[in-house]
């Protein structure tokens, strides 16, 4: 499952837990793919956990000139965008990304995770997945 398919999920079970603000962030960050994408541009996943990055550290130095209620409204929407930051593919998620790209060696397997999936993956398990194809 890509990242804006993990993030679409997550919106909608906001919506429904009635997670307000937990919604809106995550609504935020997919508009913000969506229009880019009607612009041109084509994200990936690596492209998405950038932007993810550059949003939590928005929402940071926000964070840190504020107190009160909205200090808790900053850390719940944290709370809510990290997790998808933080998720690492496994070793049969890569093996099947790569088998799905048809890699051929484990360079080209490397090469092709950095280009599509940076930050998601460590280089051991990339060797290991393309051991198990």
């Amino acid at each position: 499952m890509t990242i804006i398919e993990q993030l679409k999920n997550a919106h909608l079970n906001a919506r429904k837990t009635r997670d307000a603000i937990a919604a809106s962030i995550l609504s935020v960050v997919i508009g913000d793919v969506q229009t880019k994408e009607k612009n041109g541009k084509n994200f990936t996943d690596s492209d998405i956990i950038a932007l993810l990055k550059s949003v939590c550290e928005d929402i940071r130095v926000s964070k840190s000139k504020v107190d009160g209620d909205q200090l808790v409204t900053f850390e719940h929407e944290l709370a809510a965008l990290t997790q998808f930051i933080s998720s690492q593919l496994t070793v049969q998620d890569i093996a099947g990304i790569l088998a799905a790209a048809g890699v051929k060696s484990i360079p080209d397997a490397q090469k092709y995770m950095r280009a599509n999936y940076s930050g998601t993956f460590s280089g051991a398990d990339v060797n290991k997945a393309f051991a198990t194809l």
